[in-house]
């Protein structure tokens, strides 16, 4: 006896039944084999990200080291390894430009070629296209913060006054996580120029702030309060 004369004894269903029951269990195969196939493809995808992001810590621990062994060499000997340490990080940078980590490479290619004077342009060029990379607001505003940085130690008026500008943006942009570095340097533009009220002025917003909305307080602020108080 076959499945459906089983059914038919026992229920008495007709023809017209059994065909509908059928299409349900064809359509509900067809339901779980999707659903299955979507399971398969979301956790082979999760490896595969786990896989490269892995891939990327490592390149990215890598070049950090040759990037620390580079800033302890001479001048004379920067000079002579500068193109193969250049090459290496680009490489780097390629080989894991769809990596969470990427703009790292970005930020660490922008260093070295900053650490040679006649490289700024690359160097502001580079740290462009690693904002233009970072995935998160965290390290889209850490590199911002490093390019307005940059702006502000070269020797040009004009750079300085758009490093300003991005400092201000990123002050005024209250969902920026590390506001405080961006208030902080500010300021201290101001001080070095000897712009004391704008500096005040800034750092004392700054402070306020601190006090108000900040459970763990800027490392900043002892030495904000420090220079602050030199002025009494």
């Amino acid at each position: 006896m076959n499945f459906w004369h089983m059914i038919d004894s026992f229920f008495y269903i007709n023809k017209e039944t059994k065909k509908l029951i059928q299409k349900i269990m064809q359509f509900v195969f067809f339901i779980v084999l999707i659903i299955f196939i979507a399971v398969v493809i979301y956790f082979g995808y999760k490896q595969y990200t786990f896989r490269k992001e892995a891939a990327a810590q490592q390149s990215l621990a890598h070049v950090m080291t040759l990037f620390k062994d580079y800033n302890n060499k001479t001048t004379a000997d920067k000079s002579q390894d500068l193109g193969s340490i250049v090459k290496e990080i680009k490489e780097a940078r390629e080989s894991n430009k769809n990596s969470s980590l990427a703009p790292y490479f970005s930020q660490l290619l922008s260093k070295i070629y900053a650490s040679d004077k006649q490289n700024n342009t690359e160097a502001l060029k580079v740290l462009e296209e690693g904002i233009l990379e970072a995935q998160d607001s965290l390290t889209k505003n850490i590199l911002k913060t490093n390019h307005a940085l940059m702006l502000l130690d070269l020797q040009d008026a004009e750079l300085h006054k758009e490093g300003i500008n991005e400092l201000r943006n990123l002050i005024d942009d209250t969902e920026n996580p590390i506001r405080d570095i961006s208030q902080f340097y500010l300021g201290k533009y101001f001080w070095i120029k000897n712009d004391i009220e704008m500096a005040k002025m800034i750092w004392q917003q700054f402070l306020d702030e601190q006090a108000q909305n900040r459970i763990a307080p800027s490392p900043f602020v002892s030495e904000v309060q420090l220079s602050l108080s030199s002025l009494v």
